[in-house]
């Protein structure tokens, strides 16, 4: 990766957010990493900034993460920024949702 890249990771537990950090600059040094501790956080974060991705929890306070990816794609710039979903729900019916 020559040139930074920036990561914008929405989730309100601090072990998970933690985790995400570690495994993120083990991939590289040089990604940028931005923290949301909830959905409202990370969609204001997204009006004036155009992270290069997004790792969204999908069960979070104030806006969930269905909620904030419909949010994040209204936004001009927020259509093409590709949203991992993280959940430790394992039932197929999230899987679905998250799609």
């Amino acid at each position: 990766m020559n040139q930074d890249f920036s990561v914008l990771i929405a989730e309100d537990n601090p072990v998970n957010m933690k985790l995400s950090k570690i495994i993120l600059s083990k991939i590289s040094p040089r990604i940028k990493i931005t923290e949301a501790e909830n959905g409202l956080m990370a969609y204001e974060y997204v009006i004036s900034n155009n992270p290069d991705l997004i790792l969204m929890d999908i069960q979070m306070p104030i806006m969930n993460g269905y909620e904030t990816a419909k949010a994040i794609r209204t936004i001009d710039h927020g259509r093409d920024i590709p949203i991992i979903a993280l959940t430790a729900d394992v039932m197929q019916e999230s899987k679905q949702q998250a799609e």
